[in-house]
């Protein structure tokens, strides 16, 4: 090194405060500690992890359904047919059996069931409050023609349908959505109050 910048370097070495360095000890010490708190935070952040994962992997809590003293919880959403259980009924064999091949094919599941005689007309559906959803779906399939009545006493969400003597076939999904949306959503009925 050239002897002007030794005596440069020394010049400014002279105007330097001189360095207090910390006995090996206390480095050692404020080092642990360093790591201790270096822990404490990846420690903190892997919890808060694993219970963000623990709560995407949980089911979501069900929701409570409640309704004013003196009414039921009525289910209002439209499910898919293939959702819908059909207890199907009539006296005429072959327009039964016709209807119940109709409606497998659309995807609702049927079972054969008593009815409460011939329904009038071309048909009549009978629901719960369990049902008032699957009840509409069905009602669009029948393109709007049959009776629909509530019973509010009825347990579970299966819809019962009756075939009258005016029933031809049921509708086409196509049909079945257009007499949909003509009719729109469900209502609550009387002494409900609707959930979707």
């Amino acid at each position: 090194m050239p002897e002007e910048l030794k005596e440069a370097l020394a010049r400014v070495a002279a105007t330097l405060p001189p360095v207090d360095w910390l006995p090996p000890e206390r480095l050692r010490a404020k080092a642990r500690a360093a790591r201790r708190r270096t822990t404490a935070v990846l420690a903190a952040i892997l919890l808060l992890a694993g219970l963000g994962i623990g709560r995407a992997l949980l089911p979501p809590p069900a929701p409570v359904l409640s309704c004013p003293a003196g009414q039921v919880v009525a289910h209002l959403r439209l499910p898919p047919t293939k959702g819908i259980t059909v207890l199907l009924g009539g006296n005429d064999r072959d327009r039964f059996s016709a209807a119940r091949d109709e409606l497998r094919l659309r995807g609702f599941q049927v079972s054969d069931a008593p009815t409460n005689g011939e329904a009038t007309g071309v048909a009549s559906i009978r629901y719960g409050p369990d049902g008032v959803g699957a009840a509409w779906v069905v009602r669009s399939y029948l393109r709007d023609e049959a009776v629909h009545t509530y019973e509010p006493t009825r347990a579970g969400a299966a819809v019962e349908l009756s075939l009258g003597p005016q029933f031809q076939s049921i509708a086409t999904a196509v049909e079945a959505n257009r007499h949909l949306a003509s009719i729109g959503h469900p209502p609550p009925p009387p002494g409900t109050c609707g959930v979707d």
